[in-house]
């Protein structure tokens, strides 16, 4: 499974993880302003095209209380 991640900084080179906990390293690593919103998009599924808008506060909620959301 691969996760992408997109945000004003990268969106020319999207970044791709295996796991939720490797993005949320990433996102803090960037010492950016809470307020910034990322788009993760989960594992391809050729069905539908589904992402998240999330800030990283909002993801490390989200993994905590269900990590098999994304």
């Amino acid at each position: 499974m691969t996760y992408t991640l997109i945000n004003h900084t990268n969106y020319n080179q999207p970044l791709s993880f295996k796991t939720i906990s490797q993005i949320i390293k990433h996102i803090k690593s960037l010492n950016l302003p809470s307020t910034t919103d990322f788009l993760i998009f989960p594992p391809h599924n050729p069905k539908t095209t589904i992402f998240y808008n999330l800030t990283l506060s909002q993801l490390i909620k989200l993994y905590k209380n269900n990590p098999n959301e994304l």
